[in-house]
C-alpha cells in the first residue's frame, strides 16, 4: 500500500452519507446543505450529471457521486438534500442522502485508500480518517470537480441504464412534483 498523500490539517470535515458509504470533504468548500425544490434533466447526460439545479437564481450542475466514483447507492430523489460545495472556480450541488456530521479534523493520521477501492475513488481519495466508531473516505473536492468536469467534457458516454431523472412522460420533460 502506498502512503497518503500529504494533506494540510483542515479544521473540520464535512461527512455525508451516500449510499453505505460515509464520504467527507474539507469544511472551506462547503456552502450548505439544502433541498433542491426542482431538477432539469440534461438530455443524454451521464448518470452522474442528474440535472441542473435552481438554488435562490443560480444554476448548479447536480453531481450524484456514486457513479461518477463507482460506488453503489440507490437513486437520489428530490426529497434528499443536496450538499453545495465550491472549488477551483467550480460550484456544483452534490447528491447525498444525508449529512453525518460536521467535525473538527480527528488527531490520527489518515490511512492509505484501500487499493480495492475503484480506480475511480482512488484517484480522488486522499485517505481514510476515524469517524464516530467508522471511518470516512475523505475526498479531494477540487479533484472530485475536476474528474466530473473533465468526464463531461470529453463526451462520456451515458450509461446503458436509464438515469430514472431523466425519464421522459408524455413526450414531456420530467418536472419534479
Amino acid at each position: 500500500m502506498s502512503a497518503p498523500a500529504a494533506i494540510g490539517r483542515p479544521e473540520r470535515i464535512l461527512a455525508f452519507r451516500r449510499g453505505d458509504r460515509v464520504l467527507g470533504i474539507e469544511g472551506r468548500y462547503s456552502r450548505e446543505v439544502t433541498p433542491l425544490g426542482s431538477l432539469t434533466p440534461v438530455p443524454l447526460a451521464p448518470l452522474s450529471l442528474l440535472g441542473v439545479g435552481n438554488l435562490r437564481g443560480s444554476l448548479l450542475p447536480v453531481l450524484d457521486l456514486a457513479p461518477l466514483l463507482g460506488l453503489a447507492a440507490p437513486p437520489w430523489s428530490l426529497s434528499m438534500p443536496v450538499h453545495v460545495a465550491a472549488a477551483g472556480g467550480i460550484t456544483a450541488a452534490i447528491a447525498i442522502d444525508e449529512v453525518a456530521g460536521f467535525e473538527p479534523w480527528p488527531a490520527a493520521a489518515p490511512l492509505p485508500v484501500d487499493p480495492h477501492e475503484p480506480d475511480s475513488l482512488r484517484s480522488v481519495a486522499r485517505g481514510s480518517l476515524p469517524f464516530r466508531g467508522g471511518r470516512v473516505l475523505f475526498l479531494d473536492l477540487p479533484a472530485v470537480l475536476r474528474l466530473a468536469r473533465d468526464r463531461f467534457a470529453e463526451g462520456d458516454a451515458p450509461s446503458a441504464e436509464v438515469n430514472p431523472m431523466h425519464r421522459m412522460e408524455d413526450d414531456r420533460p420530467w418536472h419534479s412534483p
